[in-house]
């Protein structure tokens, strides 16, 4: 989960201003989520990402079209004796699209093609217990540009939506601006519940362009800030836009 600390913002800020960088983050959307509280705290700072960091933000599907390249061939099949129900793949290895989701877990990136970082997985006692991280960095081309190669699958609009600032709208989007920017200053609170980014999906028969190319709103079609939520999880949204607000307060346990 994307959570930055406010050292973090800053440095990625100094960096910015001596070198033109290009960061590129992949996590979960709300529907893929497996902590509400961690995507509360991306949900808040997603305009800090995308308008003052300059980063390009994807968010995963919960059943993306690459779903059967991200898993192990034999988790694939059904398990027909599970008591769980329907997982997403029958005998036959077809999806069954029902609600069930992929979500991230992973912890790794990699710097100018080269550096590879790959981070705990919280899968060890330690990490369970003390709430540990350990990494290992890895000087090797091969490995990095093997792991680059795989965020950038997550990120190929089959797999993910982009998140991006609404298209303009003269007078609302100023005001929206300035309520939101007004709201973000007040102590311990934010009581502006409208977020100024939101999820886009590539439309049909166009390629894939950033976020930040002048045609951007020609290839992309909105569809909100929580794409895929039904109804029996619309508690999720409430979950997120109350956190929003608490966000100041929250963000530090998170």
């Amino acid at each position: 989960y994307f959570v930055l600390s406010n050292e973090t913002v800053n440095l990625i800020k100094k960096i910015r201003q001596k070198r033109k960088i290009d960061i590129v983050v992949s996590t979960n959307s709300l529907a893929a989520t497996d902590n509400v509280y961690a995507y509360a705290m991306l949900y808040k700072d997603k305009k800090l990402y995308i308008k003052d960091l300059h980063m390009r933000l994807f968010e995963l599907k919960p059943v993306p079209d690459d779903f059967p390249h991200f898993i192990e061939k034999k988790l694939l099949t059904k398990n027909l004796k599970s008591k769980k129900g329907a997982a997403f793949f029958n005998r036959d290895n077809e999806v069954v699209r029902e609600y069930k989701f992929l979500c991230i877990h992973a912890k790794n990136f990699v710097v100018d093609s080269r550096w590879a970082w790959v981070g705990s997985f919280n899968a060890d006692i330690r990490s369970e217990m003390i709430n540990t991280e350990t990494a290992v960095i890895i000087n090797d081309k091969k490995i990095a540009t093997f792991i680059k190669d795989k965020i950038k699958r997550i990120c190929h609009p089959r797999n993910s939506w982009t998140v991006a600032p609404k298209k303009h709208v003269p007078v609302i989007t100023e005001v929206n601006d300035e309520l939101s920017a007004l709201s973000s200053i007040l102590p311990l609170v934010d009581l502006w519940p409208f977020n100024n980014v939101t999820c886009f999906e590539l439309k049909d028969g166009f390629e894939p362009v950033t976020i930040f190319d002048e045609g951007f709103y020609d290839h992309y079609e909105s569809v909100g800030s929580f794409p895929h939520i039904t109804s029996d999880l619309v508690d999720k949204e409430i979950k997120i836009r109350l956190m929003k607000t608490f966000g100041k307060i929250i963000k530090p346990i998170v």
